[in-house]
């Protein structure tokens, strides 16, 4: 075994110190040049951050509603959750089909007055007919209706209550 003296490792650590100590002043010159870095200037700036969350709403009372005629919705003119008030449109139902049945319905009575007006005159030629006995009361009876009053059956179905043109 290699026996050192005390001398030995005094001299040692008093070397080994001044090594270290001198190591370290080199190191920290040497980390020190004189090269320039960026810097950034930090300032308090006011931000505003937002976060979403899913949810859903319910409300106090879910309303159904059903308009007062079928057909298919051409449009929404309000969103989910919106405040509503009395006689505001809710939706707009396609008019199509209605505006078809219109026409259609107007189409009839336009014939109706025809057929109206048709009967007026052959009951008024039969009548004067019958003045004149070329025709028998028989067939005046016949255009003229069912009862001797009524001049026409078509009049009681076409607009109650309105005289004809």
């Amino acid at each position: 075994m290699i026996t050192v003296s005390k001398k030995w490792i005094r001299l040692i650590g008093i070397v080994g110190c001044t090594v270290w100590m001198a190591s370290c002043k080199q190191a920290s010159d040497a980390g020190v040049k004189s090269s320039s870095y960026a810097v950034m200037q930090i300032e308090a700036v006011d931000k505003e951050f937002s976060s979403s969350y899913s949810a859903s709403i319910r409300g106090r009372q879910d309303i159904d509603i059903y308009p007062q005629v079928s057909g298919t919705i051409e449009k929404l003119c309000v969103t989910e959750g919106q405040k509503v008030r009395r006689g505001q449109s809710l939706f707009i139902i396609d008019q199509v089909p209605y505006k078809a049945a219109l026409k259609t319905a107007t189409a009839n009575v336009e014939a109706a007055r025809a057929a109206l007006g048709t009967a007026e005159l052959t009951y008024k030629s039969n009548k004067e007919l019958y003045a004149q006995k070329v025709v028998s009361e028989f067939s005046l009876k016949t255009v003229a209706g069912r009862s001797p009053g009524d001049q026409c059956p078509q009049q009681s179905l076409l607009y109650r209550g309105e005289k004809s043109q």
